[in-house]
């Protein structure tokens, strides 16, 4: 089961900024039984993602909170659930559920990719907080298909072993077939303890020119993102994506 919260927070200091999703994390294992606080610190990445980011529209600060594993939801739906107020050393957070979506089973996600839908020509990925990728020992502060791929597929293995993704022919094919056509981004740094990790925010649009079955494959992974987030860290704050299609125009007759 997946399960994912969205919150308004609102402070008396004015705009949150990203970083204090750390902090909200903090908060978070504060209020659990020590010894799984301390279990969970441990382990880093946990089957846990969360990120802030500013709605312009709204004006108002989005946090959002996704368990992905039964043990994460019996440890933190009730806390989420019955928060109204978060204290921080900065000062207190009002909070407000705006929205809680479930999925109860991977399979949702597999069937919701075949049905049919609209003629689309790009899918836009929005990178919502700041989001980077680990190759080789480095920082890769660029969204190349490949990286945007590995972190997904690596993340539904984790998080979906029962429907694992292991045929490196159809990834590869995967990767071949979909193309980065258009990008607004800006490089940023996400502070985190004593680092500033470097990274990016803004949008990109993918071109897909798969075949029908690797399309489908496709579109499970753009529903699987905005609950695994992209990239490193996502338990501490990064990489949380929003994904949506954008129609094919189709131009008048002369």
């Amino acid at each position: 089961m997946m399960t994912r919260y969205q919150f308004v927070l609102c402070s008396q200091q004015g705009r949150i900024p990203p970083s204090w999703a750390y902090r909200l994390y903090s908060w978070m294992l504060e209020q659990v039984p020590k010894e799984v606080g301390e279990a969970l610190h441990r382990q880093g990445e946990t089957p846990l993602v969360q990120f802030l980011c500013y709605d312009r529209e709204m004006e108002k600060a989005l946090w959002t909170v996704v368990l992905l594993s039964e043990e994460m939801e019996r440890i933190f739906c009730p806390l989420l659930e019955s928060c109204r107020e978060i204290p921080l050393r900065t000062g207190t957070l009002t909070v407000r559920l705006q929205q809680k979506q479930t999925i109860a089973s991977p399979t949702e996600l597999i069937v919701a990719s075949r049905d049919p839908r609209e003629e689309r020509c790009r899918t836009e990925m929005c990178f919502l907080s700041p989001t980077a990728f680990k190759k080789d020992g480095r920082y890769e502060i660029f969204p190349q298909i490949k990286l945007i791929l590995q972190s997904l597929v690596n993340k539904w293995n984790q998080i979906c072993p029962d429907y694992p993704l292991n045929d490196p022919e159809a990834l590869e094919v995967l990767e071949q077939g979909l193309h980065l056509v258009d990008y607004s981004l800006r490089s940023t740094r996400y502070p985190l303890k004593n680092v500033k990790i470097p990274g990016f925010t803004g949008w990109v649009q993918v071109e897909s020119k798969l075949p029908a079955p690797l399309e489908e494959l496709w579109q499970m992974l753009l529903a699987f993102a905005p609950y695994a987030g992209i990239g490193i860290k996502t338990t501490l704050g990064m990489g949380g994506v929003r994904c949506s299609a954008v129609i094919k125009q189709t131009k008048p007759n002369q």
